[in-house]
């Protein structure tokens, strides 16, 4: 059985979305750069920006870098109506969003993975199996997957708590595509935020979500953010 923790056929490219303009000094006094960036959008992208932008305020300390997220919607909706400088998005960018101005920029890729408690009773059963893309389907898109048993092919009956994005995103799109789905067809109990639904899911043994990569797992250590445990996905 063939098993991946981080798919890449479900890895999302992350893109800034940027109306053209500044609020910026054009650094006319001796070529020191100074003013506001401003930055709005995905989740998925506000933890990296955030190095980035302290980074780049340690070369330019003159330039003060806001940054804000609230989803890949909002990221896109701000930059286009310039209420900020960059939007972050993390999913592709639509033909109609081209034409009312939007241009885009790759600047990383990223995974979504789905998660579950690691302290999940059919946890073991979880990791030893694997899930497959259908039985992901049944529990979020098809609704006929209501139990840990039916997922693991054993074990004491229980149910299934699913969780899910509330706010417009690109991982929920992304992992609504994987499902053959959009992110509208998603059920479950609507979290807002990365944060949110990875916090869902550590406070819920029996609950089930997805996250970005940078969210699921410990950025110093590289293994999952405990008690949150990464759900490998068969393949075949």
């Amino acid at each position: 059985m063939k098993k991946a923790f981080l798919i890449s056929m479900i890895a999302s490219v992350l893109l800034f979305a940027a109306g053209c303009g500044s609020n910026g000094d054009d650094g006319a006094d001796g070529g020191q750069l100074k003013g506001t960036i401003t930055l709005s959008g995905a989740w998925a992208l506000y933890p990296m920006v955030v190095k980035w932008a302290e980074q780049f305020q340690v070369l330019h300390p003159q330039v003060r870098i806001d940054v804000s997220a609230g989803g890949a919607g909002k990221g896109m909706a701000d930059a286009l109506s310039k209420a900020v400088d960059l939007g972050m998005v993390s999913r592709d960018i639509y033909p109609e969003e081209i034409q009312k101005g939007a241009c885009w920029f790759s600047v990383t890729k990223d995974a979504v993975v789905p998660t579950c408690n690691e302290n999940n009773p059919h946890r073991q059963q979880l990791l030893r199996r694997g899930v497959t893309r259908k039985g992901f389907a049944g529990i979020w898109v098809r609704g006929d997957i209501k139990t840990w048993d039916q997922v693991t092919g054993g074990g004491e009956t229980q149910p299934i708590h699913v969780y899910t994005r509330s706010d417009a995103c690109g991982a929920a799109k992304t992992w609504a595509e994987f499902l053959g789905a959009s992110q509208e067809d998603l059920q479950g109990v609507g979290v807002y935020g990365d944060p949110g639904l990875a916090e869902a899911v550590i406070k819920d043994e029996l609950g089930i979500g997805y996250n970005n990569i940078n969210y699921a797992y410990d950025t110093a250590t590289k293994q999952p953010l405990k008690p949150l445990a990464v759900i490998p996905i068969d393949l075949n």
